[in-house]
């Protein structure tokens, strides 16, 4: 990797898991978390190891060179723009890392944008496209010719099919299956374990098997 610093945006569970999937590529860069402005912590343990902790974007703008990097931890799609928004504002050179897990596995043709996440024992086959800062977490499965939009979360053990669309800011609840050429708008939370046949239209809850339109 390129970078000698890498900051984290968080220090909840989704941020350590980063980190872990950091130190299988390359331990040896300087990584810092950054916390939220109410917070006061100045250092995290993890495994035993003291990482530093900044709480305010005054702090990273002050530590952030061309040789920085950094990545969203935090689960919550809200949160994870509003970061990325007031980052971009302060810091427009700001170089948002890709973070692809070495136990994945991704077809060469594959697209994956800037600061967008891919967790261990993740299938991505080919034709597929993946937009910015999107969590493809645990075991999920996405098939080819996907185009999965910006700051989307596909869950753990998602499985979706052939030619699927989600649109910005959808949330794909963990264990859910998603047939070939369906199309979910934007805004879209589908609930865990549903099974979505039919497309999804935008700033609507879906849950269930079928999955059915709840408000």
């Amino acid at each position: 990797m390129k970078y000698n610093k890498i900051f984290i945006f968080g220090i909840g569970g989704h941020s350590r898991v980063l980190l872990s999937e950091l130190l299988l590529i390359d331990n040896c860069k300087s990584i810092i978390f950054v916390g939220p402005d109410h917070h006061n912590n100045t250092s995290i343990k993890v495994n035993n190891i003291d990482y530093s902790v900044i709480n305010s974007l005054s702090e990273l703008e002050s530590l952030y060179d061309d040789k920085s990097c950094g990545i969203v931890g935090l689960g919550s799609i809200e949160k994870r723009v509003s970061i990325v928004e007031k980052v971009d504002k302060i810091l427009p050179s700001f170089d948002w890392m890709t973070l692809i897990s070495k136990n994945s596995i991704i077809s060469d043709d594959v697209e994956i944008n800037e600061g967008t996440v891919v967790i261990a024992g993740s299938i991505i086959n080919t034709g597929t496209k993946i937009g910015k800062h999107c969590i493809i977490n645990t075991k999920a499965s996405i098939d080819h010719d996907n185009i999965i939009c910006d700051f989307i979360n596909i869950s753990p053990t998602v499985v979706t099919g052939g030619g699927v669309k989600i649109g910005n800011f959808s949330d794909i609840g963990i264990g859910s299956t998603i047939t070939n050429n369906i199309n979910i708008d934007h805004n879209v939370t589908i609930g865990g374990h549903s099974f979505v046949n039919k497309n999804c239209i935008s700033n609507s809850l879906y849950f269930g098997t079928p999955a059915k339109k709840i408000k």
